[in-house]
């Protein structure tokens, strides 16, 4: 095998790797809206603790915090 084959093979597995904790992040918050659901929590905000829009919800199920406070945050990060 030569560099070109070895490297090759190596970004292969990095990207099956990030594909992967990708999958496995998004599993485990599918698993807690599912938990928010059981305790009565789903759609509510983990911020501002106000009811999310339906739209909201429906473009993203998992998510966590309203449209508002999610652009505060990623104004602020």
């Amino acid at each position: 095998r030569d560099l070109v084959d070895i490297a090759s093979s190596d970004f292969d597995k990095q990207i099956l790797d990030l594909s992967s904790a990708i999958e496995v992040n998004t599993l485990n918050k599918i698993n807690a809206a599912i938990t928010r659901m059981k305790n009565g929590h789903y759609g509510i905000c983990a911020s501002c603790s106000k009811s999310m829009d339906e739209e909201r919800l429906k473009a993203m199920p998992y998510a966590v915090l309203c449209v508002p406070c999610k652009s505060k945050r990623e104004k602020y990060a």
